[in-house]
């Protein structure tokens, strides 16, 4: 299976608008934290599973060109050509191969929804702000200044 998209402006825009948020030094809470942001890289599951979403944080070292372990966070951003994909198959497989938290970002609402992995169920979080990749690392980002103009 292969999920691989294309990208529009307003995709472009609110990934660079996250993408900044979470790279700042001072929206890290915790030290010892190793994170990285991964705009449009390829997240290899298998041999026959390829996902690319739209923006990925991993806490794990990426061996090879390509993240092959499960990224804490992932971000998607809906279009009416993904929004089926994004919401079912996506999400399916993200929770099934423990992806911490799933965001899905709807452009023309204005809205992102959160989804945090809790006994290997997504359960919808809102007004989360703080993201706890793993037990020595996290991060703060009001989700909602992602829309200001």
């Amino acid at each position: 299976m292969q999920c691989l998209q294309p990208r529009t402006g307003s995709t472009n825009i609110l990934v660079a608008g996250l993408y900044l948020h979470v790279a700042r030094p001072y929206s890290i809470i915790k030290k010892n934290c190793n994170y990285k942001v991964l705009y449009e890289c390829d997240w290899i599951i298998n041999e026959d599973t390829v996902v690319r979403p739209d923006v990925l944080v991993t806490c794990e070292p990426i061996e090879g060109n390509y993240p092959t372990k499960p990224p804490s966070l992932i971000l998607e951003i809906l279009s009416p050509q993904n929004l089926l994909k994004d919401r079912n198959t996506k999400f399916n497989l993200y929770k099934s191969y423990g992806v911490r938290y799933y965001l899905i970002a709807d452009i023309d609402r204005h809205e992102i929804e959160c989804f945090q992995l809790i006994d290997n169920r997504y359960k919808q979080m809102d007004g989360i702000n703080e993201f706890m990749l793993t037990n020595n690392c996290s991060f703060n980002v009001e989700l909602n200044i992602l829309f200001n103009d």
